[in-house]
C-alpha cells in the first residue's frame, strides 16, 4: 500500500509483470519470461512467488542450477508454499538425487498435506517396488483433486501392480475419457490388460491408439510383444526394433526382440545369432533379470551349449526360486547325462517354491520311476492328475502308469 502511494500505478504494473511472465511460461518461452522476471525482482526481491517463476522459466530454459537456487529462494520465502518444494524434487530425481528427492517432497508434505502434486510425486517414487504404499498416496491426491490426471494415471499402474485389473481398468477408462495428454499411456496400459487377460488382438488394437496418440517407444515396445502373442513376427521385429533404437536402455525391449529373434530362427538360423546377442544385451543391462538369463539358457540349449545353459538356469533359478521351468530345463539336462540324482534334487528344491506346478510332479514321478521308486513315483504322478489341465494330453499316459488310478482305486 505505501508503494502505491508513493507510486501510482505500481501495484498494477507488478501485476501485469507477473501476468506477463506467467504467459510466456504457459507458451513455452522461457527467454521472454526471463526478461520479464528479472525486472520484476528488481521490484519484487523478497517475492517468494517471484523467484518460484524464475525457476520454472530457468528450469524450461535448462538451466538446472539457476532453477534450483530460485526453487530454494523461494523455500526461503515461502516456506508453507509446496510448489517450489515439488520443483525442487523433481530437480533432484532429474539428477538421479532419488533421496534427496524424497526429503524435499516430505517437506512439501510436512507443509501441505493435502498437495495433490506432492503426493503423486511422492507416490511415483515407490509405485515400482510400493505399490500399496503408492496406492494410498495417489487416492489421497484424488480425493483432494479427482481431476488430477497423473494421480489417476499413478494409481491405475499401481493397481496394475498388485493385480486390481478391475480398478486399473476403471482408472485407464476415465483417463482415455478425459482425452487429456495421459490418454496415450491409459489406452498403453489397457493394452497391456488386455494381454494378460489373454486377448493379444485386443492389445494390439489398445497399443495401436496409445502410438496415434504418442510415438513413445516405451509404447512401441508393449505393440511389439503383444504382436509377438498374435503371430506377427516381422511387424513385432520392426516395432521392437525401433524401440530399441530410441530408448536402448530398456530390458524388456531386448527381452522380447530375443524372443522374435529365436522364433524368427526356427525357419532361419542366422536370426539365432540376433537373438543371442539380443539377450546378452537384456543381461548386460540387468544381471539381476532371471527372464533374461532363462531365455539365454533356452537359445544355447538350441546351440548344443547344454554347460553354458546350465549356468545361466542355475542362475536364473537362483535370482527367481519360482521360476520352476529353470530348474525343470536343468533337471532334464542332469537326467539325460545320467546324473538323475542331481534332477531330482533340483526338483525338490523347485517343489519347495512351486508345489502346485504339474510340470514339476510328472518330471519327478518318471525320474523316480526309472530309480524304481515306485509309491513315491506313484504320488507325484497322481499329484500331476490332480492338478494338470483336463485337456492336457499326458493325462492319459499317466493313467495308465497308474491302473489303479484308472479302475478307481
Amino acid at each position: 500500500v505505501g508503494s502505491e502511494e508513493d507510486e501510482p500505478g505500481l501495484l498494477e504494473r507488478l501485476r501485469n509483470l507477473r501476468e506477463e511472465a506467467e504467459s510466456h511460461l504457459e507458451a513455452g518461452d522461457p527467454a521472454s519470461a526471463l526478461r520479464v522476471l528479472a525486472a520484476l525482482a528488481q521490484e519484487l526481491p523478497e517475492d517468494g512467488h517471484v523467484h518460484f517463476l524464475l525457476g520454472r522459466a530457468h528450469s524450461a530454459a535448462g538451466d538446472g542450477g539457476a532453477a534450483r537456487a530460485s526453487y530454494e529462494r523461494a523455500t526461503e520465502l515461502t516456506p508453507q508454499d509446496p510448489r517450489p518444494w515439488n520443483n525442487l524434487a523433481l530437480l533432484h530425481l532429474a539428477e538421479g538425487q532419488r533421496d534427496e528427492a524424497r526429503r524435499t517432497l516430505q517437506q512439501g508434505l510436512r507443509v501441505a498435506p493435502e498437495d495433490p502434486n506432492v503426493l503423486t510425486n511422492l507416490a511415483n517414487l515407490d509405485v515400482s517396488r510400493r505399490p500399496a504404499q503408492s496406492h494410498a498416496l495417489y487416492t489421497k491426491a484424488l480425493a483432494k483433486d479427482p481431476n488430477h490426471e497423473p494421480a489417476r494415471l499413478g494409481r491405475a499402474q499401481a493397481r496394475e501392480r498388485l493385480g486390481d485389473s478391475s480398478g486399473a481398468t476403471s482408472d485407464y477408462e476415465r483417463l482415455v475419457a478425459y482425452n487429456g495428454p495421459l490418454a496415450p499411456a491409459a489406452l498403453d496400459g489397457l493394452g497391456r490388460l488386455a494381454r494378460r487377460a489373454g486377448d493379444p488382438h485386443m492389445a494390439v488394437a489398445f497399443h495401436q491408439r496409445a502410438l496415434a496418440g504418442r510415438d513413445d517407444p516405451g509404447f512401441r515396445a508393449n505393440l511389439g510383444i503383444a504382436l509377438i502373442e498374435t503371430g506377427q513376427l516381422e511387424p513385432a521385429r520392426e516395432q521392437l526394433e525401433a524401440a530399441a533404437d530410441a530408448r536402448p536402455e530398456r530390458v524388456s525391449t531386448w527381452q522380447a526382440l530375443g524372443v522374435v529373434y529365436a522364433r524368427l530362427g526356427e525357419k532361419d538360423r542366422s536370426q539365432l545369432t540376433k537373438a543371442k546377442q539380443a539377450y546378452e544385451r537384456a543381461i548386460k543391462l540387468d544381471p539381476e533379470d532371471w527372464r533374461s538369463r532363462f531365455n539365454y539358457a533356452l537359445l544355447a540349449e538350441r546351440f548344443g551349449k547344454f554347460d553354458v545353459a546350465l549356468r545361466h538356469y542355475e542362475i536364473a533359478f537362483h535370482l527367481e526360486p519360482r521360476a520352476w521351468s529353470a530348474a525343470a530345463n536343468m533337471a532334464k539336462i542332469y537326467a539325460e547325462t545320467g546324473k538323475t540324482k542331481k534332477a531330482l534334487e533340483l526338483l525338490d528344491k523347485a517343489l519347495e517354491a512351486s508345489p502346485d506346478e504339474p510340470e514339476l510332479h510328472i518330471q519327478r514321478g518318471y525320474l523316480l520311476a526309472g530309480e524304481e521308486r515306485t509309491i513315491e513315483a506313484r504320488t507325484n504322478l497322481r499329484k500331476f492328475l490332480d492338478l494338470a489341465d483336463p485337456s492336457d494330453p499326458r493325462r492319459e499316459q499317466v493313467r495308465a502308469a497308474l491302473p489303479e488310478h484308472a479302475s478307481g482305486s
